[in-house]
């Protein structure tokens, strides 16, 4: 029965993991790194003196995070956050949502130099997503502007980690040294074509209502400050800060109804070394470019009140007219040094469900991907199954059915081509319950995270489409037990056993079987009739009075546990099943029953197994139960087969009595203890564990 464990070491929807654990507690990620714990959580406006802090150490003299940390805290659409180690902040990152909730950016993540290469970055990022998928579920990509010169080491942890984006945009960007009581702007304005002003409502009509100018934005994404937006309306909100400047060379001003060939945006921006004026160009022709370029530097003099930094972002193939612009300028002195030009690239990557692996994380041994499973997985999956050894599985007999389900989740963990790991999860309840079952990992890979990524993929899954889910169920053979509560106890997770079953389980040869003998047994027993489904349903679920049978009211069948309520009837109830009630009258009267079972046959790889789960108020009603279920057994089966019964221990007893002495029915393992199934409960919620 070791196939019914199904523990959870918790939950991650982290990207990626590299050789270490992640504990999720209480608003953060406890990450147990090379180093020692770090844990990341969401920032807070006592972290202020840490962050400078940080951002001294970094020794970036562009930072600006310093000066935009409070203002980020009270955005409604960004999630700031941190990483920590004891009462030091040794990381820091900052997303946001745009383009109408749809994309996430991440911007200003940085490490402190002690503490890098530990693992810290990619847990920051980790986080990151997992928060905005809870905050903001619309969300379908990530998007980030790199430096080129950190553009490969940033490109190959995208590789190790299976981060890594599509290059949607490049741009170069110049940077210059300016005095603005030296610039003198003369001759230069001379060639210049006519720019004007462009007001905010002025920008959204002319600029990011009108579809026709695309053409200057490639993959309709427009860059201010290193931070890319699509050229939506939606997005003015997040574009335009106050006193931004931009241009537009309509010669009508940005009232007219021309397309304009050209625009740019400006603005002053606060770094470590100083005041920065960004402005980014967009151009279809050369005297436009260097235009737009000194009227950009004109409004950064006008509003200087000292010497500044200047910086240009503009597409390649406009680089040497900016260049040629700023030439010669009084004032005006270039920071490259005789360097190769500067670039800044904007990459996407897509995370959207079905899109793409997840959780490729870096375990002890090698790469390891988890995805939903499909029908071509099958193979795999036999393969997997008979590693495990358990004559009790079921897996492969249900996987294809299980594929077909709307409420399920099929997850396979694969290294390379090789399924190294499976799980079914299934929403039940009213969509408010998620069971878990089915879980196993290859022998060969175990105690390396497998089992926790397949839960956090599942999870992930869960959270995303069925939102009104709040609890995990699983069930746990006796002979795993001690290892759950150990995992529940080591990491302090919210599960907890709600009930436990004994089971009995025995070999049953048809042939041998003497129905006439049953006759003694069935005297004393209280007279059951079978109940189809729709009176189940009716008599049984809709029914209060057999709460009282139910602990915590909820009903097993064949492991799997569902709350008593009438939306479950479609997940119970399949072909064949068997369900008796102590009714006089059947199920088709309104009295309270004092007893009920549930049995069907399932196939495992030892062979077939009668699964029967029995609710009984007394000795009389359960023997009963039992009997009548061993008859509906064998009235169907084509062999022997195995029979099994569920029921309160303090039912035990009389199941054991019901069925000895039978010719033809034999005790499995009589010398043992007798087993026990016991069923857990968990939070699914949006700070779970993780491991």
């Amino acid at each position: 029965m070791a196939s019914r464990l199904f523990y959870r070491p918790g939950l991650s929807t982290a990207i990626s993991f590299r050789n270490h654990r992640f504990v999720r507690k209480n608003n953060c990620f406890l990450s147990y790194l090379k180093e020692g714990k770090v844990a990341v959580r969401l920032a807070n406006a006592d972290d202020f003196d840490d962050i400078v802090k940080l951002s001294k150490r970094v020794e970036d003299s562009f930072d600006y995070v310093p000066y935009r940390f409070y203002k980020w805290l009270a955005a409604p659409n960004r999630i700031t956050i941190v990483a920590e180690k004891g009462a030091k902040v040794v990381g820091f990152m900052g997303c946001s949502v745009v383009d109408g909730k749809e994309s996430m950016v991440l911007e200003a993540a940085r490490v402190d130099p002690d503490h890098r290469n530990q693992g810290i970055y990619i847990s920051l990022i980790s986080f990151g997503i997992e928060q905005t998928r809870e905050e903001f579920p619309t969300v379908v990509r990530l998007r980030y502007s790199l430096w080129s010169g950190s553009y490969k080491g940033i490109k190959n942890a995208a590789l190790k980690f299976q981060l890594e984006g599509k290059e949607v945009q490049c741009y170069d960007f110049l940077t210059y040294k300016v005095e603005p009581e030296h610039v003198n702007f003369g001759c230069k304005m001379q060639n210049c074509p006519k720019l004007v002003p462009c007001t905010k409502d002025a920008f959204q009509k002319r600029i990011l209502d009108k579809a026709v100018t695309t053409a200057l934005f490639s993959n309709n994404i427009l860059v201010v400050d290193w931070f890319p937006f699509e050229a939506i309306p939606s997005n003015i909100e997040h574009i335009i800060l106050y006193q931004d400047r931009y241009l537009i060379d309509l010669s009508s001003g940005c009232h007219g109804n021309l397309t304009p060939s050209s625009l740019s945006l400006g603005r002053f921006v606060k770094v470590i070394s100083g005041t920065l004026w960004t402005s980014t160009i967009y151009a279809k022709d050369s005297k436009l470019c260097q235009s737009h370029v000194i009227h950009q530097l004109m409004s950064a003099c006008a509003s200087a009140q000292r010497s500044f930094l200047f910086s240009s972002y503009q597409d390649p193939s406009l680089t040497e007219y900016c260049k040629e612009a700023l030439k010669d300028f009084p004032g005006v002195k270039s920071m490259s040094n005789g360097e190769s030009i500067q670039k800044m690239y904007i990459l996407e990557v897509d995370l959207r469900v079905g899109k793409r692996n997840y959780f490729l994380p870096h375990l002890k041994e090698e790469k390891v991907a988890v995805r939903l499973a499909n029908a071509s997985d099958f193979d795999e999956i036999l393969k997997l199954s008979k590693k495990m050894e358990d004559t009790f599985d079921y897996v492969p007999y249900r996987f294809h059915k299980w594929l077909t389900e709307p409420n399920r989740f099929n997850i396979v963990a694969e290294k390379g081509s090789k399924v190294v790991g499976f799980m079914g999860m299934s929403v039940v309840d009213g969509e408010e319950s998620l069971v878990i079952e089915g879980g196993r990992v290859d022998p060969n890979h175990r105690n390396n995270g497998v089992i926790a990524l397949i839960m956090s993929l599942g999870f992930e899954l869960t959270r995303q489409k069925f939102p009104k889910v709040v609890r995990t169920r699983y069930t746990v053979w006796s002979g795993a037990y001690q290892g759950v509560q150990n995992t529940i106890q080591k990491h302090k997770l919210s599960d907890k056993e709600l009930h436990n079953y004994d089971f009995l389980t025995y070999k049953v040869d048809p042939e041998q079987i003497n129905f006439s003998n049953f006759e003694h047994k069935l005297e004393n027993c209280s007279s059951l009739r079978p109940c189809p489904k729709e009176e189940f349903q009716k008599n049984v679920l809709k029914n209060t009075g057999t709460l009282s049978l139910l602990p915590n009211n909820i009903l097993v069948i064949d492991w799997q546990p569902f709350e008593a309520m009438p939306s479950n009837i479609e997940h119970i109830a399949e072909d064949r099943d068997q369900y008796f009630v102590d009714s006089s009258n059947g199920c088709q009267d309104q009295l309270n029953p004092l007893s009920f079972s549930l049995g069907r046959f399932v196939q495992l790889v030892r062979g077939m197994v009668w699964s029967s789960t029995i609710y009984a108020r007394d000795s009389r009603l359960c023997r009963s139960q039992v009997i009548h279920q061993l008859t509906s057994a064998c009235q169907t089966a084509q062999g022997s087969f195995l029979f099994s019964t569920y029921q309160d221990p303090s039912l035990t007893k009389y199941c054991k009595e019901a069925l000895s002495d039978i010719p033809g029915v034999t005790r499995i393992n009589d010398e043992e203890p007798t087993q026990k199934m016991f069923i857990f409960e968990g939070k699914l919620e949006p700070k779970t564990i993780i491991e």
